[in-house]
């Protein structure tokens, strides 16, 4: 039986956000809403959903900083996946700029009452959820495995709010004649107060998820084996635009992608340096907003052919996986002398892979989005030396470093 942990470090805050160059932040200047997952979306049929407007009161600012701290039983359990993780986008529009983020947080178990926990927290379902009809806990439905991780604090950038600017192509019909008219009446007999969305277009991108950087003869190598835990994690950067007209993308956070289906991988056990990758699934995602004013919506009448936001998210793994040679060999510092054996990373108590343009999806949007991975008894890289060596880490020491590469000396 997993061990629940103290409720002291976790809360019902799920997105803590620092604006690290906004002018002063009132609660008018901030919306926050729940993204539909693409478990509702696929029941919706691609028809639109509206997103989940969070209450103002669920919503703290404190000078530069953001807190949504809504509790996780208020949520719709149409709005959540199958792991009780809830994807939130916050919306800032102060002094002259703006800044939007989206991020994941997880509902899980703590002293038995509903807490937010970080994504990367290893959580597993209580028997009687495995059959449960809700996606969301309204007692408990998953608990931890380990102490849990508060949701920790990002950090957005606010940029100057560009005029609006006219295409030079003709305006593109996102949606069906019908899929207008029936958000013109939701908004006519104000059934809908906020933004709807409609899933359109899918690509499907490589993004890394890990490497290896063996030396002096010696072998190394990445493994992924489902053992029915809480299986293959990741998360991947989500590109928004708020300029209908023009599609001009920019970064905005990351959400979290898993996949505990029944597959596994190893990749060739070399002597050279691999980076591994695996083909993501990323969906177009139309907003279309109410004429209320910003942020809420866009202050302008409903216009099918002038969306208020355009997303491409990831929504999940295809599966597959590709290394990649060829790899310039880094010069990392945090080193530990290790013996003759096999070590691996494993445990996910260190810092996550990084790569800051992992996704490669520049020819959709312009540019390459984040691409992170968790470490976990699952997913692990491991090295087999044949003679003592050093393991060196980019920002630790090995055992909790993100990225570890081999070398014959201390570095």
């Amino acid at each position: 039986m997993a061990r629940a942990a103290s409720s002291a470090d976790v809360s019902n805050t799920a997105v803590v956000l620092n604006v690290a160059n906004g002018a002063s932040i009132t609660n008018d200047d901030v919306q926050a809403v729940v993204m539909p997952t693409d478990v509702a979306l696929a029941a919706k049929k691609a028809k639109p959903l509206a997103m989940w407007l969070v209450p103002g009161q669920d919503i703290r600012v404190l000078g530069q900083t953001v807190e949504v701290v809504v509790p996780p039983t208020k949520i719709p359990p149409r709005y959540v996946d199958g792991s009780d993780v809830v994807n939130f986008q916050v919306t800032v529009v102060a002094g002259g700029k703006t800044g939007t983020w989206q991020t994941s947080a997880q509902a899980a178990s703590v002293d038995g009452s509903a807490r937010w926990v970080a994504v990367d927290t290893v959580v597993y379902p209580t028997k009687a959820s495995r059959t449960a009809d809700r996606a969301l806990p309204k007692a408990a439905r998953m608990t931890i495995s380990g102490a849990p991780k508060p949701v920790a604090a990002q950090t957005m950038r606010l940029t100057t709010t560009s005029p609006t600017r006219t295409a030079a192509r003709k305006a593109r019909r996102f949606i069906t004649p019908a899929e207008c008219q029936a958000i013109k009446l939701s908004i006519f007999y104000q059934t809908v107060h906020f933004p709807v969305v409609v899933a359109t277009k899918i690509v499907r991108p490589w993004a890394g998820i890990g490497s290896v950087y063996p030396t002096a003869g010696d072998h190394a190598w990445f493994t992924y084996t489902h053992q029915g835990g809480h299986g293959f994690e990741s998360s991947f950067g989500v590109a928004v635009s708020v300029e209908p007209d023009i599609m001009s993308f920019h970064a905005s956070g990351s959400s979290k992608v898993t996949n505990s289906a029944g597959y596994g991988y190893e990749s060739p056990h070399a002597t050279y340096a691999q980076a591994f990758r695996t083909q993501v699934e990323y969906r177009k995602m139309i907003v279309y907003a109410s004429p209320a004013p910003p942020p809420f919506g866009n202050g302008t009448p409903f216009s099918c052919t002038r969306p208020y936001q355009t997303l491409w998210e990831p929504i999940q793994h295809l599966g597959n996986f590709m290394p990649v040679t060829g790899l310039k060999r880094p010069h990392w510092t945090h080193c530990a002398k290790e013996g003759r054996g096999t070590w691996w990373r494993a445990r996910g108590n260190g810092y996550e892979w990084h790569n800051g343009g992992g996704v490669q999806i520049a020819g959709v949007i312009g540019f390459n989005v984040q691409s992170n991975h968790q470490y976990s008894d699952e997913s692990r890289i491991a090295y087999k030396q044949r003679h003592t060596e050093w393991l060196c880490g980019n920002n630790a020491r090995p055992l909790h470093a993100g990225k570890i590469m081999e070398s014959t000396k201390e570095l």
